[in-house]
């Protein structure tokens, strides 16, 4: 069981991300994103630092992503439901 804590901070174009995971025995990682984004493009490269006990074996690791949105038909809004705003990256 794992607990991640932090956020984004978007300027125009570029983006960055910083988070805390806590797993249910200790502070595990930091988590870091720096990524650009034009839509319908979005890159990102981020990085955990491991500090725990696990850094013997893992002592961080790397992630690209490539995101490519693609339009959807959209059905016409339902007045029963309200819209919730997700984190776009």
């Amino acid at each position: 069981m794992q607990f991640n804590i932090g956020g984004y901070y978007i300027k125009e174009y570029f983006l960055a991300g910083l988070w805390l995971r806590q797993t249910s025995v200790n502070t595990d990682a930091f988590m870091i994103l720096l990524g650009i984004k034009k839509d319908p493009v979005k890159f990102g490269y981020s990085y955990d630092i491991t500090f725990s006990d696990a850094r013997i074996g893992a002592k961080g690791s790397h992630e690209i992503s490539f995101i490519i949105e693609l339009k959807a038909y959209k059905r016409p809004p339902s007045t029963k439901w309200r819209k919730l705003i997700c984190p776009s990256f």
